[in-house]
């Protein structure tokens, strides 16, 4: 985008930012799809998604009722996954011409970065009573959010470019 014109780089950061959204809704869904699914094979009675509650009430306090405190984790959780796929293909896309394995080894590694990143907070901060299920369960979800991560925003980002070049005549 440097050295574009003004609209071309409106027209350039839009595409990064629809292309970040649609991959990051995607990928927080395949996300929390696999920490359900590990959830329901480990035999302790973990829970990973008790942390929407924990978020909900640390949004909302402890006297609002249970559907909102629910509500407000979930949204948080939510955002926070499509706000980090905005952020990676900001991050690592931006140069443009991303192929589909050095896409798919940068979400990892970025996945890889969110996984330390929460490690680091996330068990004292939300007393996790179930550590080594919790780090377990959430290690594979972010190799899975970042694996999505890099194969949809390459595909994006090319798909996006071949539109703005087809209504241009080629020009960007």
């Amino acid at each position: 985008i440097v050295g574009a014109s003004a609209p071309a780089a409106r027209a350039g950061l839009t595409a990064f930012l629809v292309v970040g959204l649609g991959a990051g809704i995607v990928a927080t869904l395949a996300y929390d799809v696999s920490k359900a699914i590990l959830s329901q094979l480990d035999p302790s009675p973990f829970n990973p998604f008790e942390t929407m509650k924990v978020f909900g009430r640390l949004l909302l306090g402890e006297s609002a009722s249970p559907d909102a405190i629910q509500v407000a984790g979930w949204i948080f959780h939510l955002s926070n996954g499509w706000t980090f796929a905005i952020a990676y293909t900001l991050l690592v896309a931006r140069a443009g011409g991303v192929s589909r394995r050095r896409g798919i080894l940068t979400g990892i590694a970025w996945g890889l970065f969110l996984e330390v990143f929460q490690l680091t907070l996330y068990p004292g901060w939300l007393n996790v009573r179930f550590p080594d299920e919790f780090r377990q369960i959430s290690f594979f979800g972010h190799v899975v959010f970042g694996a999505v991560l890099g194969i949809l925003v390459p595909a994006g980002l090319n798909w996006a470019g071949h539109r703005a070049r087809s209504a241009t005549g080629g020009r960007l």
